[in-house]
């Protein structure tokens, strides 16, 4: 599987590079890097991106900032839905406004999407159990 992975903290871009074994990862952690794969996507297309909304530092807590974020990608992604028509997109922001601004933009444009949270991503232990022995 070929997969965008967006996503600004290193230690989310560690934890799914980790998960992602065994398939083809190409990982942006600023909107200029994210938005070059997506412009330069080849025959090789994303199955899969998986799109956080804040990619800097100050767009932290700002839920009204939209330029430089995962919702200025996905109205690139949108308004090429024809290259990106055999891609599911999961938004893994944890900020709810931006998502939800993300899959109304993307629903519109009958882009598929999923709305999953990071913390419904990430794998969970059990209790007393070593995450590296599960």
């Amino acid at each position: 599987m070929n997969i965008l992975f967006v996503d600004d903290l290193p230690d989310r871009v560690k934890q799914f590079r980790q998960q992602a074994i065994g398939h083809s990862v190409v990982v942006a952690e600023t909107f200029d890097q994210a938005m070059n794969a997506l412009r330069n996507v080849g025959p090789a297309k994303f199955d899969c991106i998986y799109l956080d909304y804040d990619l800097l530092p100050e767009h932290y807590g700002d839920d009204k900032v939209t330029k430089g974020t995962g919702d200025e990608l996905a109205a690139y992604i949108c308004s090429h839905s024809r290259k990106f028509k055999d891609t599911t997109v999961i938004l893994h922001s944890l900020k709810h406004r931006g998502r939800e601004r993300m899959k109304a933009r993307f629903d519109k444009a009958m882009v598929r999407n999923i709305d999953a949270p990071w913390a419904w991503l990430r794998p969970v232990p059990y209790p007393g159990v070593h995450p590296k022995s599960a």
